[in-house]
């Protein structure tokens, strides 16, 4: 989960926002109380205006409460 939510994150970086968000939801599917794909996913949401798919991961990070890694 972390490898895939790096490259996630490596991905944003590079612009490839949809890219960003497979990784990220990778990462979910391995680990779904990961808190930091969560919102790397929304951060890439958000650079998309998917403003409301955001919200809800921002709101999943904030609730499991994990320490953004």
């Amino acid at each position: 989960a972390i490898a895939y939510n790096n490259r996630g994150a490596a991905k944003y970086s590079l612009g490839q926002l949809q890219a960003a968000i497979d990784d990220c939801n990778r990462a979910i599917y391995i680990d779904p109380e990961y808190a930091n794909a969560y919102h790397n996913r929304g951060t890439a949401k958000s650079k998309l205006s998917q403003n409301l798919e955001a919200n809800v991961d921002f709101a999943k990070a904030t609730e499991l409460g994990s320490e953004l890694r």
